[in-house]
C-alpha cells in the first residue's frame, strides 16, 4: 500500500536528485551526476525531462558527446518530451566532439 508519506518522500527525493544533477552540471562533474542518474533508474525513481536535460547539458559541457547522444535516445525510448534545449545541447556536443555528421 502506498502511503502519503511515501509519495511525499519520492517527490522530495526527486527534487534533491535534480538539484544535485544541476549542481554537477554547473561544476562539470559529469561522473557524479551520471552515477546519481543511474541510481535513480536502478531504484525505480522516475526520471523526467528535467533530469535528463541537466545530465545532457553536463555531458555537453565536459565533451562527452557519446553520452549526450545516448541519453537523447534513451529519452526517446522512454517517451519523454524532447525540448529545443535538449536537442541543442546534443547538437553542440556532437559538433564539439567533431561528430557533426551525427547531428
Amino acid at each position: 500500500m502506498v502511503t502519503i508519506q511515501y509519495i511525499f518522500f519520492r517527490k522530495y527525493l526527486i527534487h534533491i536528485l535534480l538539484t544535485f544533477n544541476r549542481a554537477c552540471e554547473k561544476s562539470d562533474q559529469f561522473e557524479e551526476a551520471s552515477s546519481v542518474f543511474r541510481k535513480m533508474k536502478n531504484d525505480n525513481v522516475p526520471r523526467s525531462t528535467s533530469t535528463y536535460a541537466a545530465l545532457i547539458s553536463c555531458a555537453d559541457k565536459v565533451g562527452r558527446w557519446e553520452e549526450a547522444f545516448q541519453l537523447l535516445n534513451e529519452m526517446r525510448s522512454e517517451g519523454l518530451p524532447l525540448t529545443t534545449d535538449i536537442y541543442n545541447s546534443v547538437l553542440w556536443s556532437c559538433d564539439r566532439g567533431r561528430h557533426g555528421e551525427l547531428a
